[in-house]
């Protein structure tokens, strides 16, 4: 119980520094995503670069070390929202440099090369589409060029023509789907984003009409003979200018039929002939 109490606190304090990252929404997304994969491969990496230190394969062990070292310094500087699409970069150089030295070793029936599949799925997300599909494609070539051409002076691994040709099948299709999937989500955040500002929109003009609404709260002093109002500074105004200064309404001036009654029964259609 207290291991398991050990281990949450320990993810708790992981994840509270992956919250504390750029403000910038879709930045903060991609820093942790970023920090996500380093949480899972890092481990792994680092086991698999002591195994290759203890069989005395020192190359491979220290591209896996750079790669692990390049993605803890990229992480500190993302979460100091400094040099974003550097530090990208960067990793993706060293990655592709050591999966490219993995498919040369083969190793356990070529089985490492099988990293190669990890490469669309993190730089498609983090570099945006059109540049992940650069650094993916040029991946792509290199990997065809080394399994089938070779490199002068570098003993490649004897890949069989069929698994070759499903490894590169495969990749082309997790790059594709990779691309497809991020589209698809840039799509989808643009249309949020402008329905948010549509939302935003309407708020603001909402609140500005409000702030044109004038209205009259609490007790109004107004004479019970001429019906003048005292304002605030304690003079009597007219009914009119009083309203018209204390509220957007105008006024127009007719008589109501009582009054015509009471002081021009002359002009009362309905009054009796003298």
């Amino acid at each position: 119980m207290e291991g398991w109490n050990r281990a949450r606190r320990v993810w708790q304090a992981s994840v509270a520094m992956v919250v504390q990252a750029p403000e910038d929404s879709e930045a903060q997304l991609r820093f942790r995503f970023y920090s996500f994969f380093g949480l899972l491969a890092g481990p792994y990496m680092l086991g698999f670069g002591i195994a290759d230190l203890l069989r005395g394969e020192f190359l491979l062990f220290g591209l896996v070390f750079a790669s692990l070292g390049g993605m803890f310094i990229g992480w500190l500087l993302l979460r100091a929202g400094r040099h974003a699409l550097t530090v990208y970069r960067a990793n993706a150089l060293v990655f592709a440099l050591l999966i490219l030295y993995m498919i040369a070793v083969g190793g356990d029936g070529g089985s490492r090369s099988l990293w190669i599949y990890v490469y669309p799925l993190v730089l498609v997300f983090v570099l945006g589409v059109n540049e992940g599909a650069i650094w993916v494609g040029a991946l792509l070539v290199s990997a065809v060029g080394l399994m089938w051409s070779g490199l002068p002076g570098l003993t490649v691994y004897a890949y069989q023509q069929g698994f070759k040709i499903r490894l590169v099948g495969m990749y082309a299709a997790i790059s594709l789907a990779a691309m497809a999937f991020e589209h698809s989500r840039r799509l989808y955040r643009d249309a949020m984003w402008r329905e948010r500002e549509k939302k935003a929109a309407l708020i603001r003009e909402l609140q500005a009409s409000l702030a044109q609404v004038k209205t009259l709260k609490g007790l109004v002093p107004i004479c019970a003979n001429c019906h003048r109002i005292r304002d605030d500074q304690g003079f009597w105004n007219q009914l009119e200018g009083y309203l018209r200064e204390h509220s957007d309404a105008d006024f127009s001036h007719g008589i109501c039929p009582a009054c015509v009654k009471a002081f021009f029964p002359e002009f009362d259609d309905a009054a009796p002939a003298g």
